[in-house]
């Protein structure tokens, strides 16, 4: 979500209900699970277990630990992505299966994963 550095997102007024903004990120569609901790990177300090991990409404990609650091260290969310959050009634609407193996390809490609043939999108339909 953020291509620009998140510390210029710290410090501005939370422009929804941070509680509605936090479940709606917790709640994403996985596109990559992490298990691991990461460092906090906005505090500094501390670590986020799965905070690596990517999540998707469909239309929006975040990491895990954006809602951590929504949460606890008021960081602001674009407008553009509060309007669609706001729009969907702060609930993850139904992402269409392909939507979901589409966007998890673009990440790990963006990541510089290479594709294991014969596991995830690439495995036999179930």
């Amino acid at each position: 979500m953020y291509a620009e550095d998140i510390q210029e997102a710290l410090g501005k007024p939370a422009s929804c209900p941070v509680s509605d903004a936090v479940a709606y990120l917790r709640a994403g569609r996985p596109l990559l699970d992490v298990s691991e901790s990461c460092p906090d990177v906005v505090a500094g300090e501390g670590r986020v277990r799965g905070g690596s991990s990517v999540l998707s409404d469909g239309e929006w990609v975040w990491r895990w630990d954006l809602g951590h650091d929504v949460e606890k260290d008021a960081v602001d969310l674009p407008d553009a992505f509060l309007a669609e959050v706001a729009g969907n009634a702060f609930r993850i609407p139904a992402v269409p299966r392909e939507r979901l193996i589409e966007s998890s390809l673009a990440v790990d490609e963006a990541l510089g994963l290479r594709p294991a043939h014969g596991s995830g999108p690439y495995g036999k339909e179930a």
